[in-house]
């Protein structure tokens, strides 16, 4: 076969979906893999989503509304009230795109359930990066954003606008670059769009008239802390599953004096 390029250029050769993701992942800066979870799952989903939404308020109704902190339609650490989530987080078409992106170690920095509520307006839709006040880039990615479209993503329901390649800039382009530039996410319930959680992005106006729900999971190298300690919010729940342990974090948390860090590194090892 003839190639269509010519001069000593070498060319990327995929030979599989997965090499596909990961080529749109490191050139675009996303990603998106259809079909991962089957729709009789997604209908439990939005039930157990919109429930720990429900508990949360509860949680915090004697002393404020979530409206008066900006955090209104939004499920925090949905791990660690149902293990649905923790299965979720470790789902292995994701895994195997954070090992080749993020090594061997890596960690949940946080999950976040979103609810895109029908014409309102949302406080995610404004232009960031997930690593919030980060103004330089890295040759490799710090962390991946996992975002589980349990409903529809597109321009009618809300869908995740975002700018290719800035994962790649230290400042956010131009009004007149992102307005030329930017394209919305389409993906079908149940896909997981993937992107370089430095890559600059926003949510849209939901103007469907139904509830567009997503499930964002951050995983991190471990140069990054947890938003929420996960070991201590789950009381040692899953330390003794090794991955569990790395990927919840427990390994990264801080020790209280030097014997506790060596005490924890004699049980690591031990269990090798």
């Amino acid at each position: 076969m003839t190639n269509d390029f010519y001069g000593v250029v070498p060319q990327r050769v995929l030979t599989s979906d997965l090499d596909r993701y990961l080529e749109e992942l490191a050139l675009l800066g996303f990603t998106v893999i259809e079909d991962v979870v089957p729709a009789p799952e997604l209908e439990t989903l939005r039930t157990k989503l919109d429930s720990i939404y429900q508990v949360q308020r509860a949680e915090l109704a004697a002393e404020l509304e979530l409206e008066e902190i900006q955090e209104e339609n939004q499920a925090r650490a949905p791990l660690c009230y149902d293990d649905h989530f923790v299965e979720l987080a470790r789902h292995p078409t994701i895994i195997e795109v954070l090992r080749r992106v993020l090594g061997r170690y890596f960690l949940i920095h946080l999950q976040i359930g979103i609810l895109n509520m029908p014409s309102v307006p949302n406080r995610q839709s404004v232009w960031h990066r997930d690593l919030l006040y980060q103004d330089y880039v890295s040759s490799r990615p710090l962390a991946i954003s996992v975002m589980l479209c349990i409903d529809e993503f597109s321009p009618a329901t809300g869908g995740t606008q975002v700018v290719p390649f800035t994962h790649k800039v230290e400042q956010m382009p131009s009004r007149e670059y992102i307005d030329k530039h930017a394209v919305t996410i389409h993906a079908r319930p149940g896909s997981m769009f993937v992107m370089d959680s430095m890559l600059m992005h926003k949510a849209g106006f939901n103007s469907s008239g139904r509830v567009r729900r997503g499930l964002n999971t951050i995983y991190a190298s471990g140069l990054l802390k947890q938003q929420i300690s996960f070991p201590s919010q789950l009381g040692g729940k899953h330390q003794d599953d090794p991955f569990l342990n790395m990927l919840l974090g427990y390994d990264a948390e801080a020790s209280r004096s030097v014997r506790d860090w060596r005490l924890r590194r004699h049980r690591k090892l031990k269990n090798k």
